[in-house]
C-alpha cells in the first residue's frame, strides 16, 4: 500500500506538466525521500512521468520552520513564477509532534503561522498547496487546522 506522498507523487508524475515545489520538512521526511523512496517500491510509470520528474518537480529539503515560513514569506511577496502547486511534506515532523494525537498550545501556533501564510499565498497567485502529514494516519488537529485556514481563506 502507498503512503500518503506516495500518492501525491504518483498524481504529479502522471498528471499535466505543471510546475510544482516540494517542500520536504525534518531529517525523517528527507530520509524517507533520499533512502526508502528510491528503494522501495514506487517506480516511473511511463515516459511521461520521468519527463515530469525532470522538468517540472522541484524538491527542497528544509531543517527548520523559519525557513519554510520566510520561503513562504518570499513567495507571497513575489510571487511564484509559473508554480501551479506547492507541496509542504513534514509539517508535523518539524513542528515535532509526539505520539499523542493532538498539539500543545505552541505547535498549535507554529502550525497556524504556516497555514495562515501558505493560504494566503494560495489566495494571492492563484498555486495549489497542499499538505502532506508524514505520519499517516497524521494527527486530527492538523486537519482540522488546515481545514478551517481553507474554509476562511
Amino acid at each position: 500500500m502507498e503512503t500518503d506522498i506516495e500518492l501525491v507523487l504518483r498524481k504529479l508524475l502522471d498528471g499535466p506538466p505543471d510546475k510544482s515545489l516540494i517542500f520536504v520538512l525534518g531529517s525523517r521526511s528527507r530520509y524517507f525521500f533520499e533512502s526508502e523512496l528510491p528503494n522501495g517500491r514506487f517506480a516511473f510509470s511511463s515516459l511521461r512521468a520521468v519527463d515530469n520528474s525532470r522538468r517540472n518537480i522541484k524538491v527542497m529539503f528544509l531543517e527548520k520552520l523559519q525557513y519554510l515560513f520566510i520561503y513562504l514569506t518570499k513567495f507571497e511577496a513575489e510571487g511564484l513564477k509559473s508554480l501551479k502547486q506547492v507541496i509542504i511534506y513534514g509539517l508535523d515532523e518539524l513542528i515535532k509532534c509526539n505520539t499523542a494525537n493532538f498539539l500543545s498550545a505552541s505547535q498549535v501556533r507554529l502550525a497556524n503561522l504556516i497555514y495562515s501564510i501558505s493560504f494566503r499565498v494560495m489566495r494571492r497567485h492563484n498555486v495549489t498547496v497542499q499538505f502532506v502529514l508524514f505520519r499517516s494516519p497524521g494527527i486530527k488537529d492538523f486537519e482540522s487546522l488546515e481545514n478551517y485556514w481553507r474554509y476562511i481563506t
